[in-house]
């Protein structure tokens, strides 16, 4: 809880929107909205199950991923790639990154930002002042920053303007 309390502070983010972020990354979206959507879209053969069987794949899983168990933005995987075989035995609960990790563009480090923060963070308490890129790169242990400049914009920003 540490690190959540020490993030929150340095980031001035408020207790209840980090609670409606929370909520919003870990609970379940709405059966309504998955069976609306996919019926909406000719992707899913404009159809869907039951919200009866959407909320059952979610809670027969325990509200986990299939594959890695985490409770992160959950969503519902067509297991044999066809979005149109809405088969109960072909609908497996996901996350995101396990879902990703299944496309031609899989998630190559679930953890990167992560291993960026945490490394930032170090630095700036050994320093004294934002670290650069490179030894970021090196802290963390990543090859490149990638997507996750701009929230390195946003923790300089935000650390500079709390100090």
């Amino acid at each position: 809880m540490k690190n959540i309390e020490e993030f929150l502070e340095v980031f001035d983010i408020p207790e209840e929107e980090a609670l409606a972020a929370l909520i919003g990354s870990f609970g379940p979206p709405q059966a309504s909205g998955i069976r609306g959507y996919w019926r909406k879209h000719s992707h899913y053969g404009n159809d869907a199950p039951s919200t009866e069987i959407i909320k059952g794949i979610y809670s027969s899983n325990d509200y986990r991923c299939h594959i890695c168990g985490s409770q992160k933005r959950l969503s519902i995987d067509h297991n044999d790639g066809n979005a149109n075989n809405h088969a109960v035995e072909n609908l497996k609960l996901l996350c995101f990154s396990c879902n990703r990790g299944k496309s031609s563009k899989p998630t190559q480090d679930k953890s990167h930002k992560l291993k960026i923060y945490r490394a930032t963070m170090e630095l700036y308490s050994e320093l004294g002042q934002f670290p650069t890129q490179k030894q970021i790169r090196q802290r963390a242990g990543v090859s490149q920053i990638g997507g996750a400049t701009y929230f390195l914009d946003y923790m300089k920003a935000r650390l500079e303007k709390n100090t």
